[in-house]
């Protein structure tokens, strides 16, 4: 399967098991003119967990961090404005394979879209009545969780797919899989590593 047919896959699947509508995005719409002034304290406090945190900031490069949180800036006031443009998603699947280059680990991407959900629903409640407060940090937290999958996911199918395009067949790479899940659990669970 091309990346593309496997981005095309993820997106839809992931969609419809959290069930993100048209109706998140109208939510973000609707109050844009308060949330996009919230993107450059988020940038930073994003920023300052990363490069505060040794294991994260041994991947970043400090000169780097001003340009990084300019990017994060802008795609996130592209996310609150609730027209994301049509690369929003493919962008989040290449992110996945970046992080593949830059030795991130998928549980650092989804500890921080956590941590921008958490400042995001921080604000919420601040700054609007609480039913509104609720609707706009849930249409924001399902925008995340389908970046984090599909970040996620673009990782795993980089991976994957490399493999695949340098000779490993499918079956192969399956019955690998298996055997090697199958040690991973056995041992975790204090017994014998072989299935």
């Amino acid at each position: 399967m091309s990346m593309k047919a496997d981005f095309s896959e993820t997106f839809e699947g992931v969609t419809k098991l959290n069930e993100l509508t048209e109706q998140d995005w109208q939510v973000l719409k609707e109050v844009v003119a308060t949330t996009k002034d919230w993107g450059p304290a988020i940038a930073k406090r994003f920023y300052d967990q990363l490069y505060t945190y040794e294991p994260t900031a041994e991947i970043l490069q400090a000169h780097e961090r001003e340009t990084r949180e300019k990017s994060l800036l802008d795609w996130y006031e592209k996310l609150v404005s609730g027209e994301p443009g049509d690369s929003f998603w493919l962008d989040a699947w290449i992110v996945g394979l970046i992080h593949i280059r830059a030795g991130v680990p998928n549980f650092y991407m989804l500890g921080m879209v956590t941590s921008v959900k958490d400042a995001f629903a921080a604000k919420c409640r601040e700054t609007f009545e609480p039913d509104l407060a609720l609707r706009v940090s849930t249409s924001f937290s399902r925008i995340m969780d389908t970046v984090g999958a599909i970040i996620a996911e673009g990782y795993t199918s980089g991976i994957v797919g490399g493999m695949e395009r340098v000779g490993l067949s499918a079956p192969l790479m399956d019955r690998m899989r298996g055997v090697i899940v199958t040690r991973a659990i056995n041992s975790l669970r204090g017994g014998d590593s072989d299935p």
